[in-house]
């Protein structure tokens, strides 16, 4: 949502909902005759309703932008390993920034997946998702060896396949 400014427009439902919540709490202790025992307790679970629908919906709306957000690539990625590498499971995008300026996209993945397995399918990557490196992989994160970040612009560069035709024949 830092990166897409115009996604804050989603959270406006879910604060005009909030302030119609907290303004009618009142009519909640009107429409059912609670006995004054429990009227306290009756009172402190209203208010933490009022206070947990609203952050369950945030909670709930950055869980489904992240998830369409993250599933092309995921996908992608998954199509460059074989079964056998994914066994323990798949990357899963952590992050996912493109600077406007240079083009190039910074991808922080959490994968299980070793950085030697990683350099070995580089070439596998970029033929997936078309695109080419601009910085080797390495790792990210608080020294975990399970976050892997990768440097990468549009555009797939062809390999040098050196002289294609020799002029002896």
């Amino acid at each position: 949502m830092i990166q897409f400014p115009l996604l804050n427009i989603m959270l406006l439902p879910i604060i005009i909902l909030t302030l119609i919540i907290w303004v009618n709490m009142d009519y909640a202790f009107m429409v059912f005759d609670v006995p004054k025992i429990i009227l306290p307790i009756y009172t402190v679970i209203i208010k933490a309703f009022g206070v947990l629908i609203p952050l369950l919906l945030v909670w709930g709306m950055i869980d489904v932008i992240g998830t369409i957000i993250a599933r092309k690539d995921e996908a992608l990625m998954q199509m460059a390993f074989n079964e056998k590498e994914l066994r323990n499971g798949s990357p899963i995008l952590m992050y996912k920034c493109k600077d406007k300026k240079t083009g190039v996209a910074i991808r922080e993945w959490y994968s299980p997946i070793p950085m030697k397995l990683w350099v070995e399918h580089q070439e596998e990557i970029a033929d997936a998702m078309n695109i080419h490196f601009v910085q080797n992989f390495r790792y990210g994160g608080k020294s975990n060896g399970s976050r892997i970040v990768m440097y990468s612009a549009e555009g797939r560069e062809a390999t040098a396949r050196g002289v294609l035709y020799d002029e002896e024949f």
